[in-house]
């Protein structure tokens, strides 16, 4: 097994799009780097996602803007 991973390949392994992967990367939630077209991520960068304690993003639950105000 390599030590880095595609895009593809961690959507894979976590059960997400390779779409998603890519967004976190941009977003630096996973660290990665990318190469030419295509984002690398470090074997031990995933695993430190995966153990993340932050809840899945099907699960995270969104407030409408007047449930925001209220809470405010």
């Amino acid at each position: 097994m390599s030590d880095y991973l595609t895009a593809k390949e961690a959507a894979e392994i976590i059960g997400t799009t390779e779409d998603y992967v890519t967004r976190q990367c941009k977003a630096k939630v996973i660290k990665g780097k990318k190469l030419g077209n295509t984002w690398r991520i470090a074997r031990v960068h995933l695993d430190a996602f995966m153990l993340d304690e932050a809840p899945a993003p099907a699960t995270r639950i969104r407030l409408t803007a007047r449930q925001q105000r209220k809470s405010a």
